[in-house]
C-alpha cells in the first residue's frame, strides 16, 4: 500500500517548455496514462508524475504530509509554471493505493477543489487530502 500522486495538466499546455521546466526541479518526470480519464478529466488532459523508477511516493515531501523545506522545489515548480504557454491549470491527485484503485475511480466522484496558484503555500501542499482533485488555476488574478 503506497501513495500514488498524479498530475495533469490541459493538453495544448503540454510542450516541450512545459517539460523542461518540469525536469529542471524534477528529473524524474514522466508522462503517464491518464487514470482519471473519463471521471474527471477528458482526453484533452495530459497526465504526469515526478516517480521516475519509484514504486511510490510515501517517502516524498508530498506523500509525508510534513511541511518542510522540501516541499520548496513543488512551491518553484508551481510558480514557474506561469511562464509556460497556454497554461489554464494544474491538478493534482493523491492517492492511497491499495490495490483497488480502478475500483475507487470507476465508483467514486471525486471532489475537485479550485485554488489560484497565488495562494499556493507549503502548508497547503503539506495538507493534501487523498482522493481529492486540486486543481490550481493560472488565469491572471486582476487586483
Amino acid at each position: 500500500m503506497c501513495y500514488m500522486i498524479s498530475w495533469h495538466i490541459n493538453k495544448e499546455a503540454f510542450t516541450d517548455d512545459f517539460a523542461n521546466t518540469c525536469k529542471k526541479y524534477k528529473p524524474h518526470f514522466n508522462k503517464i496514462k491518464n487514470t482519471l480519464e473519463n471521471t474527471i478529466f477528458s482526453e484533452e488532459t495530459v497526465s504526469f508524475n515526478f516517480m521516475g523508477n519509484a514504486h511510490c511516493e510515501c517517502d516524498t515531501p508530498l506523500g509525508m504530509k510534513t511541511v518542510s523545506e522540501s516541499l520548496n522545489d513543488y512551491l518553484l515548480l508551481l510558480n514557474e509554471f506561469q511562464n509556460c504557454a497556454k497554461i489554464k491549470y494544474i491538478a493534482v491527485f493523491k492517492h492511497f493505493y491499495d490495490g483497488s484503485f480502478e475500483e475507487v475511480i470507476k465508483h467514486n466522484k471525486f471532489e475537485i477543489v479550485k485554488i489560484h496558484i497565488s495562494e499556493i503555500d507549503s502548508e497547503f501542499l503539506a495538507n493534501i487530502k487523498d482522493d481529492i482533485v486540486y486543481k490550481i488555476l493560472y488565469y491572471k488574478k486582476w487586483n
